[in-house]
């Protein structure tokens, strides 16, 4: 009788949506009119974060999801006589498969904190709010800097899946300042010989690289109207600027003024064995991602080894970075400097036990191999790490193709509710033990890379 008292006490001082939704009795919310709380976060998310107005979701009832990718076009040569057989020229597919990936945040609110604030707030929803804010962060980092091979538990995203375009504005391993919007031509007509023409697409940059577009653009240009920077309205009531019809997501996962600076790197030597590099000085920088995208690289690290054989190892120590979700390494060869470097490793900030279950933070990674590892997806097999110069840190774009079926923008998901519901995050209320409300905000789901060569990744800009 207890937990059913504390229960109504719950569901009476929560948003009438969210009380709905937690309401598990049959037909609830579902009167006059039918009230999903999977459709009010779906609304809540893509006014946190436009992206997930693009982005489309594709509910699956398993955990693998199936699909077939793009391979390649149908041949060309088409021309035959009179009397000829046509012959078949198919585009190619590749049938494969993306398991869907559990991300989940619990949060909690007492009794005593409800019951002493309800005057003046709603506790339990602004909890409920604070945690659904922090999950759509959570996926926006995956759905563009996840990386399923650093970290099995994580799915991948934009940043791991393009290989095929990614344009590089380092000068000698230093970022860029672009003098005229070729870069962003650059990054359109790449998209557009692949294939992507009239797809629907985003531009994903920085606010401070949005106004550095906008003040290279000259009188002459902005005369001309649509195509250029004119506004466009998408789901969720956002209205974003557009560049030759694109729209333009201002994103801080791109680095540049919100990017944090790597920490102090001591390499060491590792042992003598198990490893495969030889006598000589090795140079090393390292970099993590978080929510503001890939961090500033470390100072040159290095160490000399002295071991007489060509099978040592190298260790990596550093201070924990309590944001990071991934550490990724790069590595100069026997030569410094930054035109050298290439990533050759990237790891999970977290350990995992055998459950799946976050247990501990990395404060070192050891390097056994001096060329491109497993966890280093192949389109970054040439990324040079971000640096600032003149305290101005260096960035990344993106141009993301999100048609469903030629491009990155399937979203593939499940949840309890079935195909009834079309959100990408569902919430539930769990036991309540103690004095304590515990809820839950899940998404199983995982970014579909059905054709990456329309999506671009530019990388090494900088806007002063």
């Amino acid at each position: 009788m207890n937990l059913i008292k504390q229960y109504n006490k719950f569901a009476n001082t929560i948003n009438p949506n969210l009380r709905k939704a937690l309401d598990s009795a049959s037909g609830a919310g579902e009167a006059l009119i039918p009230q999903k709380l999977e459709q009010v976060i779906t609304n809540t998310i893509i006014r946190l974060d436009p992206m997930f107005a693009f982005i489309q979701p594709d509910f699956d009832s398993q955990k693998l999801h199936e699909f077939n990718r793009i391979t390649s076009l149908g041949a060309g040569g088409g021309a035959i006589g009179e009397n000829g057989t046509t012959p078949t020229q198919s585009s190619t597919y590749q049938r494969t498969s993306r398991s869907l990936k559990v991300v989940r945040r619990k949060g909690a609110v007492t009794n005593f904190l409800q019951d002493s604030s309800k005057k003046y707030v709603d506790a339990a929803a602004v909890e409920m709010e604070n945690v659904l804010r922090a999950h759509i962060y959570d996926l926006g980092f995956y759905s563009i800097y996840g990386n399923e091979l650093a970290n099995p538990y994580e799915y991948s995203g934009i940043n791991a899946y393009v290989s095929t375009n990614r344009q590089n504005g380092f000068s000698s391993g230093a970022p860029t300042v672009p003098t005229t919007l070729k870069f962003l031509d650059d990054m359109i007509d790449k998209s557009n010989r692949a294939g992507g023409v009239r797809h629907k697409r985003v531009f994903y940059m920085t606010p401070e690289m949005l106004s550095k577009v906008s003040q290279l653009l000259t009188n002459v240009r902005l005369q001309q109207g649509q195509g250029n920077m004119a506004e466009v309205e998408v789901a969720g009531g956002w209205r974003l600027n557009a560049y030759r019809g694109i729209p333009i997501v201002e994103s801080t996962y791109m680095s540049g003024a919100g990017a944090g600076t790597m920490g102090t790197v001591t390499a060491t030597s590792g042992g003598t064995t198990g490893g495969n590099f030889s006598d000589g000085t090795h140079y090393f920088r390292v970099a993590y991602y978080d929510q503001f995208g890939e961090s500033l690289a470390s100072a040159e690290s290095s160490v000399t080894l002295a071991g007489g054989t060509a099978t040592q190892k190298i260790n990596l120590a550093f201070s924990d970075v309590a944001s990071a979700y991934t550490y990724v390494v790069y590595y100069g060869g026997t030569s410094s400097g930054l035109s050298t470097m290439v990533p050759i490793k990237m790891a999970s900030a977290q350990t995992y036990d055998g459950n799946g279950t976050p247990s501990t933070r990395i404060t070192s990674i050891a390097i056994i191999s001096s060329t491109r590892d497993s966890s280093v997806p192949a389109g970054m097999a040439t990324d040079k790490p971000l640096t600032a110069v003149g305290g101005v840190a260096g960035e990344s774009l993106i141009l993301h193709d999100v048609d469903k079926y030629q491009g990155l923008g399937k979203f593939a998901f499940t949840h309890s509710g079935g195909n009834k519901m079309d959100g990408l995050v569902s919430i539930s209320q769990l036991a309540i033990t103690d004095d304590f409300l515990p809820f839950l905000v899940k998404t199983y789901g995982a970014l579909i890379d059905s054709f990456e060569a329309t999506s671009v990744v530019s990388r090494g800009w900088r806007v002063a």
